[in-house]
């Protein structure tokens, strides 16, 4: 019988068996990385904040500077225009002798600053002050140089008008003064008076007047002869009162300077020259014709003598003096 071959399988000892080596893989610390990246969220988010509280901060500035702005831009217009405080409605003298004593624009820089004063002392920081000041301050160098630019002005209007004065004053007294020649001429040409003084005429108060205007000498010369020319109405019109026809040889002598008045004058003085000749006529033939002349003191010596004084019956009726029983 055949016999089966048998294998005999060794015994194998696990000690003597090499042992494979295990490393198990490092776990990462997430805590530790998690709390790095929330402390740069915490830092980026506190940056943000911080950003964002200061934005905060300037536009709260910012309002209270325009607030501010707004309060101190009103008082600029109502010291300008309000028609009781503001210094345009200062006219003429009252924009040059102010009641305060100071010029006018000192007077009105001094008002608008204190007025910003308080504006300034009610803001809520220095940030908002500094802020305020700078603008503030252009608003009263401009508030300033208005109120300057004006008080110039009306210091010219007044001049005009003191100048103007003068010369109807000068017309009135070349009125009063038409019988002297002299004073006629240095009330229009100027000169100096008997006491040797100076005495501006009408052409110099004309000329000033041209100097602080800018006017043309087309203008001084055309003003002049308007004075010039009422003037010379205002002799014959004074004349006229004593006697037309000496009023109308001063004006036959002085044609060219009554200038435009001439026509309506002449017209004026035909009717009265007419009527005074006439009454002059008049009189000389009543005086060379009428027995006892034609005047109170011929008339009345005339019936003195007819009269004559004291008589003690005067045809039965009694006792007479001077014609009177």
């Amino acid at each position: 019988m055949p016999v089966v071959p048998r294998y005999d399988q060794p015994t194998v000892d696990s000690n003597a068996l090499p042992m494979a080596q295990f490393n198990a893989p490092q776990a990462k610390n997430f805590a530790i990385e998690e709390g790095a990246q929330a402390m740069q969220g915490m830092q980026r988010l506190g940056a943000v904040g911080a950003a964002m509280a200061n934005d905060a901060q300037k536009q709260a500035n910012q309002l209270r500077v325009d607030e501010a702005l707004n309060a101190a831009k009103e008082e600029s217009f109502r010291l300008t225009y309000d028609k009781d405080a503001g210094f345009l409605n200062a006219r003429g003298k009252d924009a040059i002798e102010r009641s305060s004593g100071k010029p006018l624009a000192e007077e009105y820089a001094e008002n608008y600053k204190a007025h910003i004063g308080k504006i300034a002392a009610g803001l809520g920081n220095d940030v908002q002050r500094q802020a305020f000041a700078v603008r503030a301050n252009d608003i009263a160098t401009s508030l300033y140089g208005s109120a300057l630019k004006h008080e110039a002005e009306q210091g010219k209007v007044l001049a005009d008008e003191v100048g103007r004065s003068s010369v109807n004053l000068l017309k009135a007294d070349i009125g009063i003064n038409f019988n002297d020649p002299k004073k006629v001429d240095l009330a229009i040409n100027g000169g100096t008076d008997e006491r040797g003084l100076p005495v501006r005429g009408i052409k110099q108060h004309v000329q000033e007047e041209a100097d602080r205007n800018g006017h043309s000498a087309d203008w001084v010369a055309e003003k002049t002869r308007d004075h010039v020319r009422g003037a010379h109405k205002e002799i014959i019109m004074r004349l006229m009162d004593q006697s037309p026809t000496k009023a109308q040889a001063y004006l036959n002598d002085n044609l060219e300077a009554v200038g435009d008045y001439v026509p309506t004058l002449q017209k004026t003085l035909r009717v009265a020259v007419d009527r005074e000749q006439g009454n002059l006529r008049g009189e000389n033939i009543f005086a060379n014709s009428a027995p006892f002349g034609s005047t109170f003191d011929s008339i009345a010596n005339r019936v003195l003598k007819i009269e004559g004084g004291y008589v003690a019956d005067d045809a039965g009726k009694g006792e007479t003096n001077l014609g009177m029983n």
